[in-house]
């Protein structure tokens, strides 16, 4: 479950950063001028379309203890003068003093005099909220306990007609559905049209139970079926190892439990398949570790090694319980599907 956040913007300084960055974009050329083309790909990844928004709190201990606890996926609130204002979801961060100053400048109150808004991170606009809030917010915030979050989610669903968790959800997909149309869209293919009607039989393969894949299939079948096997994959797990719960995308793969060359009539189901980073997933196939009964196992070889690194990426996992799914393929399934609009 997402963390929630809130930051406030109520004294004339805030106000002035919340019409800059807040009611109104970063544009692109400036995250690339400040912070690179990899950190803006980065951010795409997670938010592949839209604009990005900003906020960032000053270098007093607190606040860096909140900005540390802040990751991918979690909300945050806006808070103006009594009111929940905008709800956002954060997409990446950064701590970086010199984009902070361009943007906000540097403190003029004696509490952040000289200081600039370095711990930076950047949001996704979900939605507007408008509603008085239930708890007065001074500065940064979070992450929420219980009492409070759930307050705070009574009148996001008041404003929004859902919970959080129906909202996370839906957007989790509709990153997915932009995610898939895009791989579509950009590997070349002639006819697109032909590709989506093939993407909408996979799944339905798929979600009748049919995960049969010969030999014989076609490359362009197998490659559109494994782009969405391993996109189910990342929406089912969070895009998160289910070991060790690394969350970078591109070092993130589809393993099968049944080998793809060994049960060519379970390649496509969900269940014989979990997500793991690069070297968890190496690891499996070399018989380094094993998996039974959903907890980790390390073979002997790793159980008699020395080496500090194998303690730390391997040993430590030895007799622990990898992560089960947050949602079921069904439902991962039935909502790209709709949000694809190809059912």
């Amino acid at each position: 479950m997402p963390n929630i956040f809130v930051f406030t913007a109520s004294r004339d300084e805030a106000l002035e950063h919340y019409k800059k960055t807040i009611e109104n974009p970063i544009p692109e050329s400036l995250l690339i001028k400040f912070l690179g083309k990899n950190f803006l790909r980065e951010l795409r990844r997670v938010y592949p379309e839209g604009p990005i928004y900003a906020w960032g709190a000053t270098p007093k201990s607190n606040n860096i203890r909140i900005w540390n606890a802040m990751s991918i996926g979690d909300y945050v609130l806006s808070y103006r003068r009594g009111i929940l204002t905008k709800l956002f979801r954060i997409i990446g961060k950064v701590h970086n003093r010199e984009f902070a100053e361009y943007l906000w400048g540097r403190g003029k109150y004696p509490d952040n005099l000289g200081l600039t808004w370095e711990y930076m991170y950047f949001l996704q606009h979900i939605s507007d909220i408008n509603k008085p809030s239930p708890i007065t917010f001074r500065g940064h915030t979070g992450p929420l306990k219980e009492r409070a979050r759930a307050k705070v989610e009574a009148v996001i669903r008041e404003a929004l007609g859902r919970s959080l968790d129906e909202i996370d959800r839906y957007k989790r997909m509709e990153i997915l559905s932009v995610k898939l149309k895009r791989m579509l869209r950009v590997k070349k293919i002639r006819k697109p049209d032909k590709v989506r009607a093939l993407t909408l039989s996979i799944l339905r393969r798929i979600e009748r139970g049919n995960y049969y894949v010969p030999d014989n299939w076609s490359k362009r079948k197998v490659r559109v079926g494994q782009s969405i096997l391993r996109e189910l994959l990342l929406e089912m797990y969070e895009s998160r190892c289910c070991i060790c719960g690394l969350d970078i995308e591109d070092l993130l793969e589809v393993a099968h439990i049944r080998r793809w060359s060994d049960d060519p009539y379970n390649r496509l189901n969900p269940s014989n398949c979990i997500l793991l980073c690069v070297l968890h997933h190496k690891a499996l196939d070399k018989g380094l570790i094993k998996i039974e009964n959903n907890k980790v196992y390390c073979a002997e070889k790793v159980m008699m090694s020395a080496s500090d690194s194998v303690k730390e990426y391997l040993l430590r996992f030895h007799g622990k319980r990898i992560a089960q799914p947050a949602i079921s393929a069904q439902q991962a399934i039935a909502n790209l599907k709709k949000y694809l609009e190809l059912s």
